[in-house]
């Protein structure tokens, strides 16, 4: 993980997580509420470059807890499930970019087909 402390501000109907430093500059995003913002803008957040995280909570799982509710989250990773960023920008945290997706699902759908790591194609 990176040392990387963003700025945290919100403007209009977003909360914006800037992430500023020579090697790296990234924006994070969630939508705003007055207890989002509470939450998001009380924590310590970090980054490894690919995702957004405070402590070993991720953004996205804490956009959805709240949004869904821990035990329901729980519940749908527990079955198979993964949170998926519809864009494939793991820091576009918005309500509107997130889904439950099958873990076989994400790996078909994403994996092989349009995730930035990988250049290729593997077969199944």
């Amino acid at each position: 993980m990176t040392n990387i402390q963003p700025e945290i501000t919100h403007e209009n109907d977003k909360i914006y997580l800037r992430f500023t430093a020579p090697e790296f500059d990234k924006v994070g995003m969630a939508d705003y509420t007055d207890d989002l913002w509470q939450g998001i803008s009380s924590a310590k957040w970090r980054t490894d470059k690919n995702y957004i995280y405070s402590g070993k909570k991720s953004l996205h799982r804490f956009v959805m807890e709240y949004w869904y509710g821990v035990e329901y989250c729980k519940q749908k990773i527990k079955s198979g499930s993964v949170i998926d960023h519809i864009d494939n920008d793991d820091f576009n945290c918005t309500y509107e970019n997130l889904e439950f997706l099958d873990r076989i699902k994400n790996w078909i759908y994403k994996g092989q087909y349009s995730d930035r790591k990988r250049t290729e194609k593997i077969s199944i």
